[in-house]
């Protein structure tokens, strides 16, 4: 496994390596290691997108990605690294992005890098995104949320759900390309229509959040009551049996 594992940071390495060098063209195609490599259903794969959308399948997601868009492939599945993703699945799938991995029963999503945070949007359909500490978060369709890198407690940061900017998303989704103009507003009018309720979701989601937080943090205050109060009382039982070993002389 050791062997393996360096295999592929090696090759990734020598790839963003490429990347680099080239940093300065404008790259129109995507970019691979080894070449053409995306295009083959299997096999050790690095990729960037160019300024034309990248497609990449797996048995059950279509992926789309463009620009800085970078992937990796071990063997059989895609890992998205940076950039943006559109990923669509008709049925149960996962995409794993540095910080866990999104889990979709059917629909559509995205995720997206911003600064040292990915965020995840749930477009069509819920999903559940899984952080490296195992923390499971629920995003119902039409919010978003953001995973981010180890806070100062050791764990993986993370946001609450909150509302999509349908202007943000939809000048994302132009960019790609990926369907014709008819298709694009078409699909674009029955997204407003599917999220014109979100803003509730997200409240109501909020306040169950805040409520759980107030829950956790009253119950943390009672256990360290009972502790000190714990403490206290052995502290006077040590007492006692020192008075009382005392008047025993």
């Amino acid at each position: 496994m050791k062997i393996i594992f360096w295999r592929a940071f090696l090759f990734l390495a020598a790839f963003q390596l490429e990347v680099r060098v080239r940093a300065g063209e404008t790259i129109l195609d995507p970019v691979g290691q080894p070449d053409s490599c995306w295009t083959r259903a299997q096999g050790i794969c690095s990729v960037q997108a160019g300024a034309r959308a990248l497609t990449l399948k797996t048995d059950k997601l279509e992926l789309w990605g463009g620009g800085e868009s970078l992937f990796s492939r071990t063997e059989k599945d895609w890992q998205f690294l940076k950039g943006s993703v559109r990923a669509r699945s008709t049925e149960s799938a996962e995409l794993s992005f540095p910080f866990g991995k999104v889990s979709s029963e059917t629909g559509e999503f995205w995720i997206l890098e911003s600064g040292d945070r990915f965020v995840v949007r749930a477009i069509q359909g819920s999903v559940v995104v899984l952080t490296k500490g195992q923390k499971e978060l629920a995003v119902p369709e039409g919010l978003e949320i953001w995973v981010g890198p180890i806070n100062s407690s050791g764990q993986y940061s993370y946001g609450v759900p909150s509302v999509i900017s349908v202007e943000d998303h939809l000048r994302r989704w132009a960019q790609l390309k990926d369907v014709s103009k008819e298709e694009f507003i078409t699909q674009a009018r029955e997204l407003r229509t599917r999220w014109k309720d979100r803003q509730e979701v997200a409240a109501s989601l909020y306040d169950q959040v805040s409520q759980r937080n107030l829950a956790s943090v009253a119950a943390q205050k009672k256990a360290e009551d009972q502790k000190a109060q714990s403490k206290e009382s052995e502290k006077e039982k040590f007492r006692q049996m020192l008075r009382e070993r005392a008047f025993e002389r």
